[in-house]
């Protein structure tokens, strides 16, 4: 099952989301753009 994400605040208008695959990988896609996506087995927060 995926879950369709929203991203974070950067990301005021919606245009990219994400969500976590059914084997635990993250899809990072651009809605308005089907072929930009990036996919990883893993995330990491970055500190600000």
């Amino acid at each position: 099952m995926t879950t369709d994400k929203p991203m974070t605040d950067a990301d005021a208008d919606g245009r990219y989301a994400a969500i976590e695959t059914g084997s635990g990988e993250t899809v990072i896609y651009d809605r308005d753009n089907p072929d930009a996506w990036v996919q990883s087995d893993y995330a990491v927060d970055i500190g600000t």
